[in-house]
């Protein structure tokens, strides 16, 4: 996804603005599946990588980068986009096709997962047998499965069926805990409707997508939101020199606060204001046919459009074409129909499935959405990835009149510190936890923590273990990403507790125009002595 939403960035800059822990190998009480979330190394039979996690796009747009601005300028001033969604396509498909399925939704190239991190034929489950690290040193033993994720998670629900089948008979258990993450919830979600909870014990969603992200929706619709604040505050996170898009300092601070001062001006506005007339000329010219070449060949990524949604964006994808991607049709139709009772369905089940949900938040989503300026962990925003609890606005709170009432209603321990949420309308409100400052992408050991702990203890809620209440804050202890993380979770009792940052200095256009004239010194400074 992350890729995918790579290009849509690129086009907004172009045209917008030019526990208890357990020891090593302890024997866990039912055994547990670890299903990884998108964006997986995918191989063809014959050895090569359909899939590359290092696509760097911004070095193939750039040769083409001149003659894009022109064509666009060009097709504003004629009303004639034609040469410019064709560059656009010659740019952008070649990236990303060797990964596209085909018309049926199904690879056509024997693409699928490396075979050594199968779990069927030669090795069987020894293939991914492995252990996920805790905080205090030890591990504990997981099956990490893998898989294709651009296939149906119906499709994917009936490998995992098999698989959960081959861990009860490998162990001799009954049932097993299932760890969910992103795309991998919606496969969790497809298995529990198909087949029940009889053989799961506890399922664990980590950032859950089965409600859809708001990212999906607006790129696979084509109804981009770009809110000039939301994208301000976007790229003030990129400008952190842990996340630089520029590998230079000072240059990328100086880009950064010329787009603040322009947004005090209100010159973000008018660049967004003709960018979104551009888009909405050239969108069903220029990316439904991108779409239709690369990402929009995924029922995975389906799955990831939020039913509200999923109807606008099928025929904005392949309207008028329906027939000749049937094939591809039936399987997200399919999986469309299943996720529109996913509230209901999960709620049928609890009493057979002990459910937990770990959403996050603290961070700005991608600025393409409707939900963009709502609380979010960099992807899926909290209501969402939490199915239902209430937020405030990224860079607000609930207003006192809420709280209030709230706590009139017996729901105040469900409000977080900061008041920023409420809990009290999530699904599952006493089995639901908050982290904050904990990015998507990042799992890392104290999250394994959790996980085991709830795993472990059926009579565990957010109220019932001291270390784990309903709101936890995340602090890293390294500077590694994704899986290779380690941080702590401590909890959030009061505001002290958080790493509040909403107090800091108002911008006005006068800060912004001095913090704009201090980055420029300092870059100007930097230039002389090169």
């Amino acid at each position: 996804m992350k890729r995918l939403l790579s290009v849509w960035l690129v086009l907004c800059l172009l045209l917008g603005l030019a526990v208890p822990a357990l020891a090593e190998n302890e024997t866990a009480s039912c055994p547990m599946i670890y299903l990884e979330g998108q964006g997986i190394w995918l191989y063809r039979d014959d050895g090569t990588q359909v899939y590359n996690l290092g696509i760097d796009l911004m070095g193939r747009v750039q040769p083409n980068l001149k003659e894009l601005v022109k064509r666009s300028f060009h097709g504003d001033y004629t009303g004639d986009y034609g040469p410019f969604s064709e560059l656009l396509y010659e740019t952008v498909v070649p990236v990303y096709e060797t990964e596209a399925l085909g018309k049926d939704g199904m690879p056509t190239d024997g693409s699928h997962v490396h075979p050594n991190d199968m779990w069927r034929g030669q090795g069987t489950l020894s293939n991914i047998k492995t252990t996920i690290p805790l905080s205090n040193g030890g591990s504990y033993p997981v099956y990490r499965w893998h898989y294709d994720w651009r296939l149906s998670p119906i499709i994917l629900a009936e490998e995992l069926r098999d698989l959960i089948d081959a861990v009860l008979a490998d162990t001799g258990a009954e049932q097993v805990d299932l760890v969910s993450r992103c795309e991998s919830t919606n496969i969790v979600y497809a298995y529990l409707y198909a087949n029940g909870g009889k053989k799961v014990h506890s399922s664990i969603f980590y950032s859950s997508s089965t409600n859809g992200i708001g990212a999906a929706n607006a790129l696979f619709s084509g109804e981009l939101t770009i809110d000039p604040n939301a994208l301000e505050r976007f790229l003030d996170y990129y400008r952190d020199s842990n996340n630089l898009v520029i590998r230079d300092e000072q240059t990328t601070d100086l880009i950064f606060l010329l787009l603040a001062l322009a947004n005090e001006m209100k010159l973000v506005g008018v660049g967004l204001d003709r960018f979104m007339r551009t888009y909405n000329a050239f969108k069903k010219d220029a990316m439904v046919p991108i779409l239709r070449a690369t990402f929009a060949t995924f029922p995975g990524y389906w799955s990831m459009v939020s039913p509200e949604y999923y109807e606008k964006a099928r025929a904005f994808v392949f309207g008028g074409v329906e027939d000749e991607y049937a094939g591809l049709l039936e399987k997200t139709d399919a999986y469309y129909e299943m996720q529109k009772h996913i509230n209901e369905k999960l709620r049928a089940l609890k009493d057979d499935v002990r459910f937990a949900v770990i959403a996050k938040y603290g961070y700005q989503a991608f600025p393409l959405s409707a939900d963009a300026n709502e609380e979010s962990d960099g992807y899926v925003s909290v209501g969402y990835a939490s199915y239902g609890a209430t937020t405030a606005d990224f860079d607000k709170t609930l207003s006192d009149s809420y709280i209030r009432q709230a706590v009139k209603n017996g729901n105040g321990r469900y409000l977080s510190a900061d008041c920023k949420i409420d809990a009290s309308t999530a699904l599952f409100p006493d089995t639901t936890w908050f982290t904050k400052d904990l990015y998507h992408t990042y799992f890392p050991d104290c999250v394994n923590d959790l996980c085991v702990a709830f795993a472990n203890n059926d009579n565990m809620t957010v109220f019932t273990d001291p270390a784990y209440p309903q709101f936890l804050q995340y602090t890293a202890t390294n500077s590694a990403g994704s899986d290779d993380a380690t941080g702590t979770l401590t909890p959030i009792r009061s505001i002290e507790d958080t790493h509040d940052n909403t107090a800091g200095e108002k911008r006005t256009f006068w800060t912004a125009l001095r913090d704009f004239f201090r980055a420029l010194g300092a870059f100007l400074k930097t230039l002389f002595r090169r």
